[in-house]
């Protein structure tokens, strides 16, 4: 009975926001709500069946927890599912409409020095490339393609542990800077779409193989959903239809993703040991899946409930720590982490003298601050994601904003960090990601996009004080 309530639950906390969001998005199978829905397909539903089939799987299984908890959790997120898709329609504003490839085309069009972008993305992704395997002691650029270094990287993805023995390690504020390569790739897309010129298709192709090793050198397992979110969205506003044949293609790309997906995995449970095709593992990554708090995971909700003191709540601080990212390390050597994945692991886990984090979730994020009250910030996300969404997709978005570019280098991933991570982390990355893309849509457009024009002066200093 209970396993039939929880599948009922898991169930409806997908289709209600793929309803809502093939009703309301502006971007149909692309909107928000549309990545709360395939989140929680993943995160709910996948995982509730594999522990109905396979009762010992799941992250649950790490701790002790009453049966009752299971029921408290799901109902829990499936709430909070709602109270996002409510805030989200309470702040529904812009008609749904179709996407206009004339707009599209123009904008595309107006993007200049295209050879320049091209190189850039590259020469920049090596800059970075080389300040990471610098600061590692992994050697010079020339190593980033050998096969041990990438398994260094993606087995010991931070070196220490952020908050406590300082953060940088991780370099993230260096690789804020990749995403010229997705600005690139989306602009020769969208112009291949249009003129279907040889040229741009070449570049499309080398700038995607190119983002495909950029995603293993990070480490960033996530990173190969975001560039099938970049196509995806290529394809969706050149007013391409999901039909069968689409469906193969994208199928096929997934497979292609699952395989990387799988390398990766690999790279980091090998830890030393000799990597080879004998290591690709399908129920490793199954098991990093299910056995992880990977999307909308319901585990989290379920533990966290289950464990949360009253002593530990946090009473809206987590929602606030974006506001000392800014302060450089160096003024402030002891600055908390920003991320609430620490505080998770060490303090609601009791995971206490170990490195690294555990993603918190945004349901969980929001108990751990305000209990069942926590419940009134899936309105605000909601709202929030719809203003996002009509700020960049909406007509004056996409003419004045830089929306074909914002929205899915900037918006997209924002949504999917806020709900598998945290909000602070997830802001900040958003904010100075936004500002460089801005200023990079001053120096390709010409100065065609007024608002890319106004922030100019904000992207010079955000390159001069980003860490």
């Amino acid at each position: 009975m209970i396993s039939a309530a929880l599948l009922f639950l898991a169930f409806a906390s997908f289709v209600g926001p793929f309803a809502i969001g093939q009703r309301y998005g502006l971007v149909r199978w692309l909107s928000p709500l549309h990545v709360v829905a395939y989140l929680a397909f993943a995160g709910v539903f996948v995982k509730t069946l594999s522990r109905i089939w396979l009762p010992s799987s799941g992250f649950l299984n790490n701790f002790y927890y009453q049966p009752n908890d299971l029921l408290d959790g799901y109902l829990y997120l499936f709430l909070f599912v709602l109270f996002i898709c409510l805030g989200y329609t309470l702040a529904v504003r812009q008609p749904v409409h179709k996407r206009q490839w004339g707009l599209v085309q123009g904008l595309v069009s107006s993007v200049r020095y295209l050879q320049v972008l091209f190189l850039s993305s590259f020469l920049i992704s090596a800059v970075v490339i080389g300040a990471v395997l610098s600061g590692r002691g992994l050697g010079g650029l020339s190593s980033a393609f050998s096969l041990q270094t990438l398994e260094i990287l993606n087995s010991q993805k931070l070196m220490r542990l952020e908050g406590i023995e300082g953060y940088g390690a991780s370099f993230s504020a260096f690789k804020t800077f990749l995403f010229v390569p997705a600005f690139a790739f989306i602009t020769f897309l969208l112009r291949w779409l249009k003129f279907k010129r040889s040229g741009d298709l070449i570049a499309v192709i080398i700038i995607f193989f190119f983002q495909l090793f950029l995603t293993v050198f990070e480490g960033s397992r996530f990173g190969l959903i975001f560039i099938f979110t970049n196509i995806a969205f290529g394809f969706l506003v050149a007013g391409g239809r999901v039909r069968l044949k689409s469906l193969l293609k994208a199928s096929a790309m997934i497979t292609l993703f699952a395989a990387f997906f799988l390398a990766m995995t690999s790279m980091r449970e090998r830890r030393g040991d000799d990597f080879g095709a004998s290591t690709f593992d399908a129920a490793a990554g199954f098991n990093q899946v299910v056995n992880s708090t990977y999307f909308l995971d319901v585990n989290m909700s379920v533990l966290v409930l289950s464990r949360l003191r009253y002593e530990n709540m946090l009473w809206g601080a987590s929602y606030g720590t974006w506001i000392i990212a800014w302060i450089p390390r160096q003024v402030w050597p002891d600055k908390p982490a920003v991320s609430l994945g620490p505080y998770v692991k060490q303090e609601i886990f009791e995971m206490r003298g170990t490195v690294g984090g555990i993603n918190p979730t945004a349901p969980a994020e929001a108990f751990i601050n305000f209990g069942w009250l926590g419940l009134i910030v899936g309105i605000v996300l909601g709202f929030m994601f719809r203003a996002l969404e009509e700020m960049t997709m909406s007509r004056e978005g996409i003419l004045r904003r830089g929306g074909l570019w914002v929205y899915p280098i900037v918006v997209l991933p924002f949504t999917v960090r806020v709900l598998q991570s945290s909000f602070s982390a997830a802001l900040v990355t958003a904010i100075v990601t936004w500002v460089l893309l801005l200023g990079a849509l001053y120096i390709f457009s010409g100065g065609a996009l007024p608002q890319a024009r106004n922030t100019s002066r904000l992207a010079v200093r955000a390159i001069k004080t980003v860490r």
